[in-house]
C-alpha cells in the first residue's frame, strides 16, 4: 500500500497484521468458541466444573409431566396470584392509607393484625382507598379485598373465559366447551 501526503510525496506503507482486519470463516469462529469454553473450565477449580458437568447432565435427564390437567393448571395460577405483590391502601383512622407492600397470600393476616379486622362474624365497613363497597363480614370483606382491590382474576386456558375466584375456574374447566388438554 502507499501512503500519499499532502505535499505529494508517497511512501510505501504496510500496516502491521494487528492492524489488518481478517475475515473469519466458520472455523475461526468454533474455534474461539471452545477456546473460550475450555478456558473458563479451566479456570474453576475441579469440583465446580463437575458440579456444573453434572447439573448439566441431570437436567437432560429431566422427564417433563406429559399429563398436566386442569387442577395442575389451578395450582400453578394460585402460586402465581398468591406471590403478587400488592399495596395495602386501607384508610387507618386519620384517613391515611397504609401502604405496606404485602403479598397476596398475606392480605387477610394483615387485614386482621394491622386494621382490627378480627371477629367473624361481625360486620365492617370496607376502607380501601375510593372504595364505597358497603359494610360485609370480615369473611366477605377479605374476598372483596381480592376480588376488586387486588384484582385477582383466573383464567382458562381454553377459552376467553376470566373469572374472579378459583373455584369457579374449576367449575367452568370441568363443563369448559372448548377441546383442551388441561393447559398444554
Amino acid at each position: 500500500m502507499a501512503r500519499v501526503f499532502g505535499n505529494g510525496y508517497s511512501m510505501a506503507f504496510t500496516p502491521p497484521q494487528s492492524l489488518i482486519r481478517k475475515t473469519l470463516t466458520e472455523e475461526d469462529v468454533d474455534r474461539q468458541k471452545s477456546h473460550k469454553a475450555l478456558s473458563f473450565f479451566r479456570s474453576l477449580d475441579t469440583t465446580q466444573s463437575s458440579s456444573i458437568l453434572f447439573k448439566r447432565r441431570a437436567m437432560d435427564d429431566i422427564q417433563y409431566n406429559q399429563n398436566f390437567g386442569d387442577e395442575e393448571y389451578v395450582e400453578v395460577i394460585a402460586y402465581a396470584i398468591d406471590r403478587m405483590i400488592h399495596t395495602c391502601h386501607w384508610l387507618d383512622g386519620g384517613g391515611n392509607p397504609c401502604n405496606q407492600d404485602l403479598e397476596a397470600r398475606d392480605f387477610n393476616v394483615h387485614l386482621r393484625t394491622a386494621h382490627g379486622l378480627v371477629a367473624h362474624s361481625q360486620s365492617y365497613p370496607c376502607r380501601w382507598f375510593g372504595c364505597s363497597g358497603g359494610v360485609m363480614t370480615r369473611p366477605g370483606l377479605e374476598r372483596h379485598v381480592h376480588e376488586i382491590h387486588l384484582a385477582s382474576r383466573w383464567a382458562c386456558c381454553r377459552c376467553n373465559y376470566v373469572g374472579t375466584r378459583k373455584q369457579n375456574l374449576r367449575a367452568h374447566l370441568a363443563g369448559c366447551s372448548n377441546p383442551g388438554d388441561g393447559g398444554n
